[in-house]
């Protein structure tokens, strides 16, 4: 009886062991070979208060070229923080603007490109003007002539500009190109009339010789630089 208690002991053991240690039991789980784990490397995000450092001497540098000259001082703050919010998340250049969406700072300008190749320059030319002004242009006339073709003069003073569209030029391509005019020719500053791609549309932008190099220079999105937008 004693023996027959034993091998059934050492028979129940057994069946233990087997079941712990699965259906390979060449080898005890003490000399199981060991796997060697991949490695993960960790995914590059740039830290947060690098951009926010980055963004903070962006904008320093802009108002130390004079980007600011025309913001009215109980908006300066709001309009720098915007500006700096936007090139920290996203790389772009975004201004703040009011409710009818003119910029706080006098510079950048939504273009509609409908607007003035439709046959209303006039009103687009009257949104830049309260830039113009700024730069000590007197506007006293604004007036348009328009064709059942959509092609017109826009008259500004004693100023006139034929707005014609081509196979090789558009309206709004000529609307900027006036600008510069009475820019470079009239006022005789520095400031130009610069183009800023929204894929679907444009912004223009006021700038200097020197902010526009600081902004080509900088590590905005290249498709969100500014450019000189000229016809052929």
């Amino acid at each position: 009886m004693v023996f027959i208690g034993v091998a059934i002991g050492f028979l129940l053991l057994a069946i233990i062991w087997v079941c712990v240690m699965g259906d390979d039991i060449r080898y005890p789980r003490s000399v199981y070979p060991k796997v060697k784990e991949k490695k993960i490397e960790p995914a590059f995000i740039p830290d947060e208060n690098e951009r926010r450092k980055e963004a903070k001497q962006f904008v320093k540098r802009l108002d130390e070229l004079g980007y600011f000259k025309w913001t009215a001082p109980e908006d300066l703050k709001k309009v720098k923080a915007h500006i700096a919010k936007y090139y920290a998340e996203e790389r772009i250049f975004y201004t703040l603007t009011d409710e009818k969406y003119e910029s706080l700072d006098y510079r950048t300008y939504y273009l509609n490109h409908d607007t003035i190749n439709e046959g209303d320059a006039k009103s687009e030319f009257l949104r830049l003007g309260r830039t113009l002004e700024k730069l000590g242009f007197v506007i006293d006339r604004v007036e348009q002539t328009l064709t059942e073709e959509y092609t017109y003069t826009l008259y500004v003073n004693d100023l006139e500009f034929d707005l014609t569209p081509s196979p090789y030029n558009s309206p709004d391509v000529d609307f900027v190109d006036f600008i510069n005019v009475i820019l470079q020719k009239e006022l005789k500053v520095e400031e130009r009339l610069y183009a800023i791609d929204l894929d679907d549309a444009y912004e223009v932008i006021f700038l200097d010789q020197k902010l526009y190099q600081f902004l080509r220079q900088s590590n905005l999105k290249n498709k969100r630089k500014p450019f000189l937008w000229e016809g052929y």
